[in-house]
C-alpha cells in the first residue's frame, strides 16, 4: 500500500504521511483487509479529486451531483497476474480524524463525522476486498448516451449493486446504530430527490426526448435499488438494521424481493454467476420501475417503450 498526496497548499512532510499511514492501517485491521490487495492510495484535495481517478484510469467516472459527492474512488487493475486496487480518497476524509487517531489522540470521542469517515475508507478498502475475492477488475460502461435498452442499462446498474452490496457488506462490522441511522436518513433525501426528478419529467415531458426520457426514469428506479442496497450492506451482522431495512422496502414495493435477493447473493459470496444475479436483479427492477407508475415493454419492431399503467 503506497500512500501519495496531492493536497492544494500543502507540502506533505514525514509526519502527515506517518499519520495517513496510522489511519489507514486503523481502517485496514477494521475490516481485516490484506495491504497485498491495494497499490496506491492517493489523498486529495476536492478539486484534484477527478484528476486523480483519471490519473489511475483515464475516462473512469466518480459520483459528483448536486446531491451526492463522492469521498472516495477505488478502481481495480491486474499487476503480476493479480488483482490489485488503487483508492483515491479526499483529503476531509483524514481531517476528520486527526482528535482520535493521531499520536496521541487528543480525544476519545467518536461523532458521526468521525465514524462515517472511518466507514468511507473502510467502505473502499470493501471494494478493493470484493475485487481481490471475486478476481474482478471489469468497468462497464454508462450506456446514457446511447440508444435505450433495458439490458444495457441493467447490465452496468446491477454491477453497481452487486459492487456496493459487496463492499458495504465487508465494512459492516465498522457500521454503528448511530451511523447507520444517519446514512439511512441520506439515503432517503438522495432517494426523495430521485422520485422529484422522475415525477417532473414525467410531467412534462416536452421537456426531454423520448430517449432521454426513457432513461432518466430507468435509472432512477436503479439508483434507488442502489441505495436500499448500500443499506442492506451496511446491516448485514444487525437484525435491527434489517428489520428497518426490510420495512422500509415492504413501504415501497409491497414486498421485499431486494433484501431478499441479496440475502441469497450474501450466502454464496463471493461465488457470484454476475450474468444470473443481473437477470434476477432486472425482475426486481421491473416492480420499481412500476412505482413510478410507468412500465417498459418490447414492442413489435423489437424497440422498448416506457407505457403508463396509471390512469
Amino acid at each position: 500500500m503506497r500512500v501519495e498526496c496531492d493536497i492544494e497548499g500543502i507540502d506533505p512532510k514525514p509526519v502527515l504521511f506517518d499519520f495517513f499511514n496510522r489511519v489507514l492501517q486503523h481502517a485496514a485491521g477494521r475490516v481485516s483487509l490484506d495491504p497485498k490487495v491495494v497499490g496506491r492510495v492517493i489523498i486529495v484535495s476536492p478539486d484534484r479529486f477527478g484528476r486523480a481517478v483519471a490519473s489511475v484510469r483515464p475516462g473512469a467516472k466518480h459520483t459528483d451531483t448536486e446531491t451526492a459527492v463522492a469521498a472516495g474512488k477505488t478502481i481495480a487493475r491486474r499487476e503480476g497476474g493479480q488483482g490489485v486496487s488503487d483508492i483515491v480518497l479526499q483529503c476531509s476524509l483524514f481531517g476528520a480524524l486527526t482528535e482520535v487517531l493521531d499520536f496521541p489522540p487528543t480525544s476519545s470521542h467518536w461523532g458521526i463525522d468521525q465514524q462515517q469517515a472511518l466507514y468511507v475508507i473502510c467502505h473502499e478498502f470493501g471494494h478493493a476486498q470484493d475485487y481481490s475475492l471475486r478476481n474482478d477488475d471489469s468497468e462497464i460502461t454508462d450506456p446514457f448516451s446511447g440508444p435505450f435498452s433495458i439490458a444495457d442499462t441493467a447490465d452496468y446498474f446491477g454491477n453497481i449493486v452487486l459492487t456496493e452490496y459487496a463492499a458495504c457488506r465487508n465494512a459492516a462490522s465498522v457500521m454503528s446504530e448511530a451511523l447507520f441511522i444517519h446514512e439511512m436518513q441520506e439515503a432517503t433525501n438522495r432517494m426523495t430527490e430521485c422520485c422529484k426528478e422522475v415525477t417532473h419529467y414525467l410531467h412534462n415531458r416536452e421537456l426531454k426526448t423520448p430517449r432521454v426520457l426513457a432513461h432518466i426514469v430507468c435509472r432512477n428506479a436503479w439508483l434507488i435499488m442502489v441505495e436500499l442496497t448500500k443499506l442492506y450492506g451496511h446491516a448485514v451482522g444487525s437484525r435491527e438494521c434489517e428489520v428497518k431495512m426490510r420495512d422500509g422496502e415492504m413501504a415501497l414495493v409491497q414486498g421485499t424481493p431486494l433484501g431478499d435477493s441479496l440475502t441469497r447473493s450474501g450466502s454464496i459470496y463471493p461465488i457470484w454467476d454476475i450474468p444470473v444475479l443481473i437477470a434476477e436483479l432486472t425482475s426486481i427492477w421491473h416492480r420499481y420501475i412500476e412505482f413510478h407508475g410507468v412500465r417498459f415493454v418490447k414492442c413489435d419492431d423489437g424497440n422498448e417503450s416506457m407505457v403508463d399503467i396509471r390512469q
